[in-house]
């Protein structure tokens, strides 16, 4: 059976099919003494204490492994986790109407997610699901579930999923994820943004996995947004060749990094990386960079308690020159604010900090 989707991450992938379905959170319907509001809201504090350390594990996971560009989503999730109107709302809707905070932390994401979702800009409207996404790690922390994870998953499997958040995919291990289907989402999802970086073939918004079952032989064409589920054996052996011939493309374009980049009419470009951390200097001269067109000072800031000393940032930033060895290296002073904070300044919160 064929499906067709969109495009979320290029290249072809065969595997199991492998479903990834959530325990669902079960939203009390009790309501709340008055002399038992202050200890409900402590329960949000307790949950919203483990939500941001989970996130901030994440963050620094995906910095490690993906670099800063899907860092900063986990640091913008704690941003928004952190956000007075969220809390005051949820606080508000306890004391007010004495909700239970799992429902009144349920309709307030919900009325924050609709925000976004009701609008035209495919983008802004997959930020609705971050908020989504934050609720959910939020309300499962108040109830003592399990938090949402892949880390399980072993073989070689094809991920069927109705949609992934963010720290669902910065879970993933692409050695044993070779391929991903999501029934919701399109190209600029985080799902599909990681997928990418992860150069894992996905394909999302195929409407619906109900098709699907854990075991199936399923091909994701990420290049033309098509699923084939249990394919002829003759098919299967063709798709299976052109996973591999893709995986050698993409090991032949890592080998051919370093050539010249020059254009067939004798036009030289030059090929700078960006990076977060001194390590990533040695991964930009691998895969080709000429230099650093931006090496983003903050996360040295961010990841510390305290403000770096000179003689600190100086040792960071002497290791990516002599990484570089001699090749430019632009250095951006910290950018701080909007969606970066940090734990070492006690900068006022904002409704708005991208203003």
């Amino acid at each position: 059976m064929r499906i067709q989707g969109i495009s979320g991450s290029r290249g072809v992938a065969v595997g199991n099919v492998y479903r990834y379905i959530q325990e669902e959170i079960a939203i009390p319907d009790y309501t709340v003494a008055e002399d038992k509001v202050e200890e409900e809201i402590s329960k949000f504090a307790t949950a919203m204490a483990s939500t941001l350390k989970q996130l901030d594990t994440i963050r620094k996971k995906a910095l490690d492994e993906m670099g800063p560009e899907e860092a900063s989503i986990f640091e913008a999730h704690m941003q928004i986790a952190q956000d007075p109107s969220l809390s005051d709302g949820i606080k508000s809707l306890v004391e007010s109407s004495h909700m239970n905070v799992v429902a009144a932390t349920s309709q307030t994401i919900e009325s924050f997610a609709n925000i976004f979702l009701g609008m035209e800009d495919a983008y802004m409207r997959e930020r609705g699901a971050d908020i989504k996404d934050i609720g959910d790690r939020l309300m499962r922390n108040i109830l003592g579930m399990n938090p949402r994870g892949l880390s399980h998953i072993s073989g070689e499997v094809i991920l069927v999923a109705h949609d992934l958040a963010p720290s669902d995919t910065a879970s993933l291990d692409k050695n044993v994820v070779k391929g991903i289907v999501t029934a919701a989402g399109g190209p600029t999802s985080h799902a599909a943004i990681m997928a990418r970086t992860l150069e894992i073939p996905a394909v999302m918004g195929v409407g619906d996995i109900e098709s699907f079952a854990d075991g199936d032989k399923a091909v994701v064409l990420g290049t033309d947004g098509i699923v084939e589920i249990n394919p002829s054996d003759a098919d299967w052996t063709e798709y299976t060749n052109q996973a591999l011939a893709f995986q050698e493309e993409l090991k032949r374009l890592r080998e051919s990094a370093n050539l010249e980049s020059t254009t067939t009419d004798g036009h030289h470009v030059e090929l700078f990386g960006n990076i977060g951390k001194a390590k990533d200097a040695k991964h930009a001269l691998t895969m080709g960079a000429q230099g650093i067109g931006l090496y983003r000072t903050e996360f040295l800031y961010m990841e510390n308690d305290e403000l770096p000393t000179e003689d600190v940032q100086f040792e960071e930033y002497k290791k990516v020159a002599q990484e570089m060895k001699g090749q430019p290296v632009i250095i951006r002073t910290m950018d701080i604010g909007g969606d970066k904070e940090l734990k070492c300044l006690d900068l006022p919160s904002e409704m708005n900090p991208f203003l």
